[in-house]
């Protein structure tokens, strides 16, 4: 914000990078603007970028209909936390013990509790008048995602439940073995809150900062100055 209201004093040498913006600041046509002078950085799953009414209101939705998919009592679903020993087939195979297909979710009280509820928000946004006239809001200018290509940590819940199985592939390597690729992306790819054991930690600054030296040094084979002095100083 700070940069948008210094632009127009400093048109030709004013520039800014902004880590871990929220997403809930700028309008689509701001953010554009903003473009050839200012880049975003987002950490793989970071909440924060993602932030807005909408995306909030997906997520609870998503949730809701999840939970009435269910087929198995609740604390059986948290079991599978430490279920990390078996396979991606044999996970699979669970989710689908677990989990009605969409379609073929039965009546229950709790299905008909949440279709009330789904009735109530339409009706209070018809009389409010918000019922499709969310303002979008983005991250602003040019982004950069550090995404995360390699995870072979402790599988979690949220994707247990959020994939098909088609989706589950074998792999193999180093547990806890991670690594990240910096890529472009556009504003409308972080318009949904993706649940991961990491998100919060994406927004931290330290996490950031070693992720992005992380890539630089690994993909781009560049090294911080102190790097450098160091070196002159022992030859």
């Amino acid at each position: 914000m700070l940069s948008v209201m210094l632009r127009p004093r400093f048109p030709n040498n004013l520039r800014c990078l902004a880590f871990g913006v929220p997403g809930s600041v700028f309008s689509e046509n701001l953010a554009e603007e903003c473009s050839p002078w200012l880049t975003s950085y987002v950490l793989d799953a970071d909440v924060i970028p993602r932030l807005a009414i909408r995306q909030f209101e997906v997520l609870r939705d998503s949730v809701l209909d999840m939970i009435s998919r269910i087929k198995v009592p609740k604390c059986e679903v948290f079991s599978l936390e430490k279920c990390s020993t078996k396979s991606r087939a044999e996970l699979a195979d669970e989710r689908q013990r677990i989990l009605y297909d969409e379609d073929e979710v039965p009546d229950s009280v709790f299905k008909r509790q949440v279709e009330k509820f789904y009735a109530y928000q339409d009706e209070l946004k018809q009389k409010t008048d918000t019922a499709g006239h969310y303002i979008a809001l983005f991250p602003p200018g040019k982004i950069v995602q550090l995404f995360r290509t390699r995870n072979r940590g402790k599988r979690s819940l949220s994707r247990f439940l959020s994939v098909s199985s088609s989706e589950w592939t074998q792999t193999t390597g180093r547990e806890n073995e991670t690594s990240y690729v910096a890529r472009w992306v556009q504003r409308h790819d972080l318009q949904q809150i993706i649940l991961s054991p990491h998100m919060i930690n994406d927004h931290v600054p330290g996490n950031m900062r070693r992720k992005i030296q992380e890539v630089a040094e690994n993909v781009f084979e560049l090294r911080s100055p102190e790097y450098k002095v160091l070196e002159e100083t022992e030859t």
